[in-house]
């Protein structure tokens, strides 16, 4: 049977761009690969690589009977109207959607839209046997991990346990151009090369899960628990990267790489004994960090890890339960850059309750500490998270709304006493303040910090304008990889 999965038009420059780079949509393609092992011919389009006039043009051309739609929770708008152009084209063809968007809600998902089947958690075994009932016309009302259409009403059938990571196969990474997705990441790895090589780079994941529970989080899709692969099974995918596409530089885009400890000293070992010519950077969390660990860890070739804080308040830190202490925060970043390591850090803005104080304890915690990068963002409620349903409940936003439209804008406010206007205005205040507050610039620390001071004057000349100018020197200095001014 011809299937064809479509990832969705991710509307983000920062994602999308050479700094994080145009990551592989690995969930959909091991999708992929398992419907091929299954029998089926499988066609995949990237509509953000590729425009909708070349999916319109696929659907008519290879006439799928089956179409997997593979989206995040933000994109059910792009994601009910993809659907209708599906249908439209293909009138008989079947639609499936899979992904947080799915899980989320799936009966709101199928009722207000022509889609036929959402995945309920984690899809490999699920659509190989929706996959079958589709082509043979059974009936899928037994089918663990899916909801489904029955007199346009939404059914919703028990799921189905979690994957063996260990079982899958590599993701179908044939179905892409990979040269449009390999990247330098121009700002995480501070050299342009690896071992006399130019580095060519993507993003590899290793396991899933998390045993956090973060009020903000949607762990709809992978659950609690957390599951990592095999070593082995890692290494050979990464040997498979370097002889088939020429892989010297990986993302592992795991929401904490290094929980279990001994998996990662094993990892470390196997990439040495293999002598793999690789750099990597991962994920972590501040209360794992090991001074030890990290050190086995640059030796393997790790050169960039990245951290999310967050909050800088300890108590919306307990509010969002994040098990997380300050001092924590702020010794792991101390030993991260002692590792040699370039390090990121994550902020949110705007948590339930947050005041103006709170806040400004994030900004100034960020500007503290030794980050080579970073990034602040607005606190949205995602559908499925329990700060969603604590949002819906006072009010804040509809039961049977989505969120944000996408990953730059947002559409709530949580906090106590701010307006809009004042929660922008601190987001560009902290991204201000970061940029200037950087340990590696050249230039002197009073220009730095008088620059940073300036924000309220340049603000109120242009608004938040002029930052947009900034943002795009900094862009080209990326790009040429000058070290900052």
């Amino acid at each position: 049977m011809n299937i064809l999965l479509v990832r969705t038009k991710i509307i983000s420059q920062r994602i999308a761009s050479d700094y994080e780079g145009r990551f592989v949509p690995v969930g959909l393609l091991l999708v992929a690969a398992v419907l091929e092992q299954a029998g089926h011919l499988v066609e995949f389009t990237d509509l953000s690589i590729t425009d909708m006039q070349t999916l319109q043009h696929r659907l008519s051309v290879f006439k799928p009977q089956l179409v997997g739609i593979g989206a995040m929770s933000v994109e059910y708008e792009r994601v009910v109207e993809l659907a209708a152009i599906c249908r439209e084209k293909l009138p008989h063809a079947e639609i499936v959607v899979g992904g947080p968007i799915a899980s989320a809600n799936p009966v709101k998902l199928l009722e207000d839209s022509v889609i036929d089947y959402a995945v309920l958690g984690e899809g490999e075994e699920t659509i190989v046997e929706l996959a079958d009932c589709v082509e043979h016309k059974k009936d899928v009302s037994a089918i663990r991990g899916i909801a489904f259409k029955r007199e346009g009403r939404a059914v919703v059938n028990k799921r189905r346990g979690n994957v063996e990571l260990a079982q899958n196969p590599y993701p179908a990474r044939h179905l892409i151009d990979m040269e449009k997705y390999i990247s330098t990441y121009t700002e995480r790895f501070q050299q342009p090369q690896v071992a006399g090589r130019p580095i060519r780079g993507t993003n590899l994941t290793v396991s899933r899960g998390c045993p956090y529970s973060c009020i903000y989080c949607d762990k709809n899709v992978f659950g609690n628990k957390w599951r990592v692969r095999p070593v082995a099974h890692v290494l050979d995918e990464i040997e498979h990267l370097g002889g088939e596409y020429g892989i010297n530089a990986l993302m592992f885009d795991d929401d904490i790489f290094d929980l279990n400890k001994a998996w990662v000293r094993d990892f470390c070992a196997g990439v040495k004994k293999r002598q793999l010519k690789v750099i990597w950077h991962c994920n972590s969390r501040c209360n794992h960090s090991d001074a030890g660990l990290f050190a086995l860890m640059y030796e393997a070739g790790c050169r960039s890890i990245a951290f999310g804080i967050e909050y800088g308040n300890q108590a919306v830190l307990d509010r969002v339960k994040k098990k997380l202490k300050v001092a924590e925060i702020e010794r792991s970043v101390y030993m991260a850059k002692a590792a040699g390591f370039f390090v990121t850090g994550y902020f949110m803005l705007g948590m339930l309750d947050e005041t103006r104080e709170t806040i400004n304890d994030t900004i100034k915690l960020a500007v503290k500490l030794p980050f080579d990068a970073g990034g602040f963002g607005i606190t949205v409620p995602m559908m499925g998270t329990e700060l969603f349903r604590l949002a819906a409940d006072r009010g804040l936003v509809e039961p049977d709304s989505w969120g944000q439209k996408d990953r730059t804008r947002y559409r709530s406010n949580l906090t106590k006493n701010l307006s809009y206007e004042e929660l922008d205005k601190l987001l560009r205040l902290a991204g201000w303040k970061f940029f200037w507050s950087r340990e590696s610039r050249k230039t002197p620390k009073f220009i730095n910090r008088t620059i940073s001071e300036s924000f309220p004057l340049l603000y109120w000349i242009g608004g938040g304008d002029f930052q947009g100018l900034v943002s795009k020197l900094n862009s080209i200095r990326r790009n040429l990889r000058l070290p900052l001014p």
